[in-house]
């Protein structure tokens, strides 16, 4: 028993130590696999004293990173491989480092062999080596990374500059067209596609007598006082006309809504820009109200002095004609009967007072053309028309299939006029040589039409238009009716005014 035990024991130590042996072998090996780990690690590594800052290993990384060889590098110590003023900065912190076993990170300056001064981020690490506390060190070159940093800094900064000098200019000239839009005389409207009013200034809040809240949000339709009443799209489809793209609207007198309901004339002008991808509009807006007030009133001035000097010479010089010539008809009838030599020239003097007499009352027919009565523009349409008809050795005609009764006088001379406009500026222009003037009425409007068969109008820009058209036009205004001129398709020109028959009455209202 004892012989088999002592055998069991030799086996076991013998176990045991091939145990030791096998352990110890294994430690050796991974201590070559650190080490080499160490030197082929493509980060640059080095083991330094905790003390004495003297390197105890570097790896062939940190040799190619430094330009120096081993022996000389084993040499050195950690403050050797940098900047002489960065070395107080890092023995402070080595300091406060000291018996520390937390993981150490920051961002430093070092310098190679050649004297290049780099950027640096180490991570350092307490570990023992060889029996002594010493320091385990990664640095990584970040001196691209810093130069970049740097360029992208400048840049930044650049970028920062010009966006606030982009900005205060931004901000200059939004103040300076503030500055204008609020003293503008004329009222400034911006709106959306749908006619959404956006934006204005005072004049327009002054114009339609409104506050910028009771208008800002609204349809711009509801400040107007169109007959049709259109909404949105439609009323800016009415007031813009296709194929001019920067200025569709302009010039175009309408009626306006003040606050209340009172009724302006306003002179409207509408464009359309581009913001943010979407199609806006600007609509400028002026209130024509006195202006066309005082041209009406100029033009029943005038009306009223033509009719009164057509009387004075009907009613005055006429008369005195008559006179002298019935006074010399009377001295040729004595001077024949007398048998005197002096009855010719009695005779001629009494011709000439007839002539004198015939252009007295065509003046005063031409100053006066239409009479005071609810027939009168029917009555001066036909004569309008035989009297072109004889003169110019045209086919004109006057068409009224039934009665239609003027009562104001000065809405029948305008009417009067514009068609005598129309067919002078036909003749004139057009050379037709057949020329239609028609009357009709319905039971809400009165329409007076010209139409020939001439060579029609030329299309040409609003302010280039002649005087004839601009008097027309005044004259339209002024019995608030409503004039369009156009070139027939086949041949020829239509000029059409119509207005509505209440405008037309009696006690017709200027304020409604």
């Amino acid at each position: 028993m004892a012989t088999q035990k002592g055998i069991l024991t030799r086996q076991a130590l013998g176990a045991k130590t091939a145990v030791g042996r096998h352990g110890l072998l294994t430690a050796r090996e991974q201590e070559k696999q650190y080490r080499l780990l160490f030197q082929l690690n493509p980060c640059p590594m080095w083991i330094c004293d905790e003390k004495t800052l003297e390197f105890l290993a570097v790896n062939e990384a940190a040799l190619r990173l430094y330009g120096c060889s081993r022996k000389k590098f084993m040499r050195m110590t950690a403050t050797d491989i940098r900047p002489p003023e960065d070395v107080p900065k890092f023995l402070r912190a080595m300091g406060g480092q000291r018996r520390s076993r937390a993981t150490f990170v920051g961002e430093w300056r070092h310098v190679k062999r050649d004297g290049t001064v780099f950027d640096v981020a180490v991570t350092i690490s307490s570990i023992p080596y060889a029996g002594r506390a010493a320091r385990l060190v990664l640095v990584d070159d970040i001196t691209e990374r810093k130069r970049a940093e740097e360029q992208v800094k400048q840049l930044t900064a650049t970028l920062e500059r010009r966006v606030a000098e982009r900005t205060d200019e931004l901000l200059d000239a939004n103040e300076r067209l503030r500055a204008i839009m609020d003293n503008a005389l004329v009222g400034i409207l911006t709106l959306n596609a749908h006619g959404v009013i956006e934006s204005l200034n005072p004049a327009a809040t002054l114009i339609f007598g409104n506050t910028p809240d009771e208008m800002l949000g609204r349809n711009v339709s509801r400040f107007m006082a169109s007959p049709q009443q259109l909404k949105g799209e439609e009323f800016l489809a009415h007031y813009l006309e296709p194929g001019d793209q920067r200025s569709m609207g302009a010039g175009r007198e309408v009626l306006g809504r003040r606050k209340g309901g009172h009724a302006i004339v306003i002179e409207l002008t509408v464009s359309d820009f581009s913001h943010t991808g979407r199609r806006e509009f600007v609509a400028m807006v002026r209130d024509i109200t006195v202006r066309k007030r005082l041209e009406r009133e100029l033009l029943e001035i005038s009306e009223r002095e033509q009719q009164r000097i057509g009387r004075d010479l009907h009613d005055g010089l006429g008369q005195q004609l008559h006179g002298l010539s019935y006074l010399a008809a009377l001295l040729e009838k004595g001077l024949q009967e007398e048998a005197s030599s002096r009855a010719a020239e009695a005779g001629q003097l009494n011709k000439y007072l007839d002539e004198a007499l015939e252009l007295t009352r065509g003046l005063a027919h031409g100053l006066q053309p239409v009479k005071a009565m609810p027939r009168g523009l029917m009555m001066a349409l036909r004569e309008l028309a035989e009297r072109t008809r004889a003169m110019y050795r045209v086919d004109c005609r006057f068409e009224c299939r039934a009665p239609v009764l003027i009562h104001r006088h000065t809405a029948a001379t305008h009417l009067y006029r514009i068609a005598q406009e129309a067919v002078n500026n036909a003749m004139k222009h057009a050379k037709p040589t057949r020329v239609r003037i028609k009357l009709a009425a319905t039971a809400q409007r009165i329409v007076l039409g010209v139409r020939d068969n001439g060579t029609g109008i030329r299309h040409r820009k609003a302010p280039a238009r002649g005087m004839g058209l601009h008097i027309m036009q005044y004259r339209a205004d002024a019995i608030r009716g409503t004039l369009a001129v156009q070139k027939l398709p086949e041949r020829g020109t239509e000029v059409v005014c119509t207005v509505k028959r209440l405008a037309l009455l009696p006690q017709e209202n200027h304020t409604q």
